[in-house]
């Protein structure tokens, strides 16, 4: 009987909007498995929604989160914990978020007596690390999580007491902050952990979650399409520093009781284990044992998280070869008895912990930087100094910093070209490259050649007068790639100004047209999916049903578009 053939396997649902979720949980450097240790949504349909209801009992771990997983994951003092987000939870397709989704990270903790039943609501949450808009590279902090492939890493603070905790990793998007009303989205997640440590601190201060923002607060109605960038402050307290914030002391749990995995596990598929059969010498036994591996092999599918059940498959396996060996008339087993089955997880190279950079570098929005300040060669992006212009830019030191992307500038970046006349000028001296809003501008000092694939464009018509202004240096040679990324893969959030639309006036399989005022607003062709609609902006404004539905939830009176 092959239970992954009927009701108990998984369908793979297509994320809606690029969503994204927090699947994976590595403990200094050692994955932990697909959803180990990991509250999550259950459905698999809508396990990447984000939570937009900032009063709701989901914002502290997530739909679904209230209710505990059976593991518990070990982690030793000062451990780096490293937190995988995935558009496709079962990693059937790669992915981490549209990179549309731009907005701040945060990690909270929450000390409890019980990992597993702790509802995870209410006070006693502290934060242990924060990134919003970092002004040197010129990015979010979910630009940077894309950037490593959907993950980050945190060290957790050394003078944490032993004991149970949830920690609670957090994305908030705001694409659709500055709609009206405004949507903020939160893709929360959180993984239970026993600390072993001696040591017998906990913080002072603490918040309650929901509560510690509400959407009336700056930090979640904050607009990523200014073209004047302003200082953004994070939602939430200040991060919790050792030997820094005020702190109280405790006795320490030394010896973790819960959460374990049971004595003669020989499999697991996330939180499920499955523990090697009874021994047995003659035909009962042998059958009573092939009756109790196809049980176990229902209960691996009955809880089998979003991330997938492969490894429920590798137990049906070891069923049938119970049975076949009980129809061989062969009745000493079980074959391969103790045996471990679980296959070795995939080698992820893993970032360093974000929060153990230099004291010289900061994770805040706000902080001020040096005038024209020297880029050193090679130097990591997050790092780069920069002086805030009226232009938004992003910046970063030759060669990329990101081996795992392109090593050409202008293909880092997917929004379409401006026209020649709206290239503006960057005064300066320093050898970046240099990205406003949707065009690639390399700017090199007077003399330098050009690199491969670029070219110079006519000379731009005279910039336009700006109030007060600063002639500044000498502006730089100022060039343009020859070839152009694609637009971007989500329409959640660009304006209609930024929509690429379809000369045919044509899209989807069946060549459809958008019809009314909808392709007035956003061209021939909404969505670079080939669909018309999708978002709140989109639907109900005359799309044809033939371009993808128009997906809403109702939630709390409000719908959310998917």
């Amino acid at each position: 009987m092959h239970y992954s053939k009927l009701a108990y396997a998984l369908v793979a649902i297509q994320p809606v909007a690029a969503h994204t979720a927090f699947t994976t949980l590595f403990i200094n450097d050692v994955n932990q498995g697909d959803a180990t240790c990991i509250r999550m949504f259950h459905d698999p349909e809508r396990a990447t929604d984000p939570v937009n209801d900032l009063s709701s009992p989901d914002m502290a771990c997530g739909f679904d989160g209230t209710v505990g997983v059976a593991r518990v994951c070990s982690a030793q003092q000062n451990s780096k914990l490293t937190f995988e987000y995935r558009i496709w939870p079962d990693a059937s397709q790669p992915g981490t978020l549209d990179p549309s989704h731009k907005g701040p990270c945060a990690v909270y903790m929450k000390s409890t007596g019980s990992a597993v039943s702790d509802k995870g609501t209410g006070d006693g949450w502290f934060k242990i690390w924060d990134e919003g808009y970092d002004a040197a590279a010129g990015k979010w902090c979910t630009e940077k999580v894309i950037d490593n492939q959907g993950l980050f890493s945190v060290k957790v603070p050394e003078d944490l007491a032993g004991g149970n905790y949830l920690v609670r990793s957090e994305l908030i998007s705001l694409q659709q902050a500055d709609k009206s009303p405004p949507n903020p989205q939160f893709y929360v997640g959180c993984a239970q952990i026993f600390l072993e440590s001696k040591a017998t601190t906990l913080p002072q201060d603490t918040v309650s979650i929901p509560g510690y923002v509400t959407i009336n607060d700056p930090s979640v109605l904050f607009s990523i399409y200014d073209p004047k960038p302003k200082p953004y402050t994070t939602p939430g307290p200040p991060a919790y520093q050792p030997g820094v914030s005020a702190s109280t002391q405790v006795t320490a749990v030394t010896q973790q009781t819960e959460g374990l995995l049971p004595a003669g596990t020989v499999l697991t598929n996330g939180n499920w284990a499955g523990t090697e059969v009874k021994s047995y010498t003659d035909e009962k036994g042998c059958n009573e044992a092939a009756a109790d591996c196809w049980k176990e092999s229902q209960s691996c599918y009955d809880t089998a998280p979003v991330t997938g059940h492969a490894n429920c498959e590798i137990w049906e396996t070891k069923c049938e070869g119970i049975r076949s060996a009980c129809d061989s008339n062969s009745f000493q087993g079980p074959p391969s008895s103790g045996k471990m089955l679980t296959p070795a997880s995939k080698k992820v190279v893993t970032p360093a912990a974000v929060n153990e950079r230099s004291s010289s570098s900061s994770s805040s929005s706000t902080k001020s930087v040096p005038a024209n300040p020297p880029v050193a060669e090679n130097q990591p992006v997050s790092h780069i100094p920069y002086t805030p212009s009226i232009f938004p830019v992003r910046m970063f030191a030759s060669p990329s910093p990101f081996p795992s992307r392109s090593q050409n500038a202008h293909a880092m970046f997917t929004s379409p070209p401006l026209p020649d006349d709206e290239i503006i000028t960057i005064p300066g001296s320093t050898t970046t490259t240099t990205i406003w809003t949707s065009t690639t501008i390399l700017s090199l000092p007077p003399g330098s050649p050009l690199p491969t694939g670029w070219s110079s464009p006519p000379p731009p018509p005279p910039a336009p007068s700006l109030p007060n202004p600063d002639p500044g240096p000498p502006h730089p040679t100022i060039l343009k790639p020859t070839q152009t990324a694609p637009p971007p893969s989500d329409p959640d959030a660009t304006s209609p100004t930024h929509v690429e639309t379809d000369k045919t006036a044509e899209c989807g399989e069946g060549k459809q047209k958008c019809e009314g005022e909808i392709r007035d607003l956003f061209g021939s062709c909404c969505s670079a999916h080939g669909w018309c609609g999708r978002t709140k902006n989109h639907c109900g404004r005359g799309c044809q049903g033939a371009f993808g539905q128009c997906r809403q939830v109702k939630r709390e009176g409000r719908w959310i578009g998917r």
